[in-house]
């Protein structure tokens, strides 16, 4: 047999080659393993959540069932608990994971492309013999060591110790390092949340509180005349409170600072107040009479939200440790954002209405979960900007979001964003917003019109379910008010008109002559409105104006009022003040 000449020592033998080629092998092997984690365990990632485990859907039926089993509430909290940094801790792993197949893919791209250009160069012939079999000894080294680091990177990432991680840790949200566990409730039923006042202008947004409790005739803010207690509020801000137990929270900010705070309902007292840092440059410009606090914060029986007009949103408990904060970015909106949130069914909606035209395609409906901060489903709005906000609606065929805009009023179903209807009776700057009562969605707007759409059907109902129309002294800021019978409206400059529910046609019109910003407030059949000087006017709202008092409070308002178990909190310039029987 003839010899073979030997090879260049400068030249690549097919020893290396060989090499390149096992490497990309045992890289390709190694990505595949990664990526089929991560697929698995985004899979099992969507079908089970700390809020749809089965346990805990178990576990809330019996706490509904057995509300003051102590029993329950430890096992359900301590199984959220486990749940919740398993899920976070899931976040990491896939974190992880998509770093180790950046990695493996570098390492795949690399050996691929020393293979094909080890193939393409041709060997030399020389005189001398080179050792090849000490080469491809040298090579198979190579290769099993890769192969066991591989196999030692795999096994490090899938034995990796849990990490203790507190409960609030979730990428891109920054938790304070004092929340170790934070005791999890279900989230309120809807008496719960008919029993404070949750989020602007209550439980469903309508403005109608249920009240047990009876509340003072008359009060004085100057005298004291059953004002409970007064307190001062630390930064400016159209926002109103929110109540929920012992709790009030409000918000206030202007160019440097934007904040939360907590006051004792029953004394007044600051219990704390927190800074949602600024995520944006720089702070973008609003108009004078809307501020940088004029958002209603919205809570539930664990936490409190709240969003500025700096598109800063963040979540406190109450006990005032953070639990989550995002940045929506700057809004687009000429008079400077204004959309209170609603905190329901374990959700924070956010209505994002942007831009100067229904077709930029800039507005959307957003759904956070509530306590950690998740985005769940974002829904664009074909809609320009407005200072509207969500409302629930309670129907017979579920849970419901109704939102005012130019040109739509557009229904939206609460569990997944998905649009059901939309009607065009809305135009100019959109600010006022919708109610909700017995089936139809009641809306009124300066530049448009007073209508009543009746609730169902699907797409664009314009034309077939809007019950009818009116256009006399229509609102620019004040959101209407209906018991069902009758529907209220206010104008900015205090023109107040009764409309028959069922039909459109005006009962009554009453001029107040002065500047109203707060929405009104129904009691049993009585209306309590507050004008821009703090003076609350109460009447009946009937087939005529019956009026019954009028209660200074000795600063001006501009926020809507809350009313509690037989108390009233409301938002002056400076002061937050609770009115109630016993002084």
């Amino acid at each position: 047999m003839q010899p073979q000449p030997p090879l260049s020592p400068n030249a690549p033998t097919p020893l290396w080659r060989h090499a390149a080629g096992s490497v990309a092998l045992v890289s390709a092997a190694f990505c595949l393993f990664v990526v089929t984690t991560l697929i698995l365990s985004a899979i099992e990632e969507r079908r089970q959540t700390p809020l749809n485990s089965p346990t805990i859907v178990s576990l809330k039926q019996q706490l509904a069932d057995r509300p003051n089993d102590p029993a329950i509430k430890d096992r359900l909290r301590q199984t959220d608990q486990t749940l919740r940094r398993s899920f976070f801790v899931q976040q990491i792993r896939l974190q992880q994971g998509a770093w180790l197949l950046l990695g493996g893919g570098a390492a795949l791209i690399l050996s691929l492309k020393a293979y094909w250009r080890l193939s393409a160069t041709p060997p030399t012939i020389l005189a001398d013999r080179v050792d090849v079999w000490k080469e491809a000894r040298a090579a198979r080294w190579g290769v099993g060591a890769s192969a066991v680091v591989t196999c030692a990177v795999m096994a490090t990432w899938a034995l990796m110790p849990v990490p203790q991680l507190p409960i609030s840790q979730l990428a891109g949200v920054t938790p304070s390092p004092q929340v170790d566990a934070l005791a999890i409730a279900p989230p309120p039923t809807w008496d719960q949340r008919l029993a404070n006042s949750p989020g602007f202008r209550g439980a469903a947004g309508d403005g109608v509180a249920r009240q047990q409790a009876p509340l003072p005739e008359h009060w004085d803010g100057a005298k004291g005349q059953n004002i409970l207690w007064k307190t001062p509020v630390p930064l400016p801000g159209k926002s109103s409170p929110v109540v929920w137990g012992d709790r009030i929270f409000l918000t206030g900010a202007d160019e440097k600072s934007r904040e939360v705070f907590c006051y004792d309902a029953a004394k007044g007292t600051l219990l704390w107040r927190k800074p949602v840092p600024l995520g944006l440059a720089t702070v973008p410009e609003v108009f004078g009479d809307t501020g940088y606090a004029a958002p209603t914060p919205a809570c539930d029986n664990s936490a409190v939200y709240a969003i500025f007009a700096t598109g800063d949103l963040g979540a406190f408990d109450f006990q005032g440790n953070s639990l989550w904060r995002k940045s929506l970015g700057a809004p687009d909106s000429m008079y400077g954002f204004a959309a209170s949130l609603l905190a329901v069914d374990g959700k924070v909606i956010v209505q994002w209405d942007m831009g100067d035209a229904s077709e930029a395609g800039k507005s959307s409906l957003l759904a956070f979960q509530a306590l950690t901060g998740k985005p769940l489903w974002t829904t664009p709005r074909p809609v320009r900007a407005s200072w509207s906000s969500p409302v629930v609606a309670r129907t017979p065929a579920g849970d419901r979001l109704i939102l005012n805009g130019n040109p739509w009023v557009v229904s939206y179903d609460l569990a997944t964003g998905t649009e059901l209807w939309r009607a065009s009776v809305m135009d100019g700057d959109v600010a006022c917003s919708p109610v909700y009562r017995d089936g139809v969605v009641y809306v009124a707007n300066e530049r448009a019109k007073a209508a009543a759409i009746r609730d169902g059907g699907s797409g664009d109902v314009t034309r077939t379910h809007i019950a009818w129309t009116a256009e006399d002294n229509l609102p620019d800021i004040v959101s209407p008010l209906c018991d069902g019978k009758s529907v209220l409206t206010v104008t900015g400059s205090g023109m107040l008109t009764c409309l028959d529910a069922a039909t459109g046609n005006k009962k009554w019109e009453h001029d107040l002559g002065t500047a109203v910003q707060a929405s009104p407030l129904l009691i049993g059949d009585v209306v309590y409105l507050t004008v821009e000087e703090g003076i609350t006017h109460r009447f009946r709202l009937g087939a005529a104006f019956k009026p019954l008092d009028t209660s200074p409070l000795g600063e001006k308002v501009a926020a809507s009022v809350a009313a509690v178990n037989g108390r009233l909190y409301l938002r002056g310039e400076s002061n937050l003040f609770c009115v109630g029987a016993g002084r």
